[in-house]
């Protein structure tokens, strides 16, 4: 099962958030510390490397099932349309 800390979910509250998300398939193990996960289309904006930390053992239970995935907040983009001014930093222009 997968951590929510980082992620940001669509929500009513921060409270009403489920601490962990459904448990996905491991695919590999990539370094001593990381994961690859199967990650669903849902997804799939997130990268699908995941570090130990951020992961929890499923145990199956009989008769439970495991919650449905929460949807990912839509993140606007922008388009810069033109540099208004720039600053000096140690006699550098940025």
């Amino acid at each position: 099962m997968l951590l929510t800390k980082n992620l940001r979910l669509k929500a009513i509250s921060g409270k009403l958030v489920p601490k962990f998300v459904k448990p996905f398939r491991v695919l590999n193990r990539v370094g001593s510390l990381t994961y690859h996960l199967y990650l669903p289309d849902k997804y799939d904006r997130l990268y699908n490397i995941f570090p130990i930390s951020l992961l929890k053992l499923y145990i199956y239970r009989v008769g439970q099932e495991p919650l449905p995935i929460p949807e990912l907040e839509n993140d606007k983009e922008w388009e810069v349309e033109e540099i208004r001014d720039k600053r000096q930093i140690n006699n550098e222009t940025r």
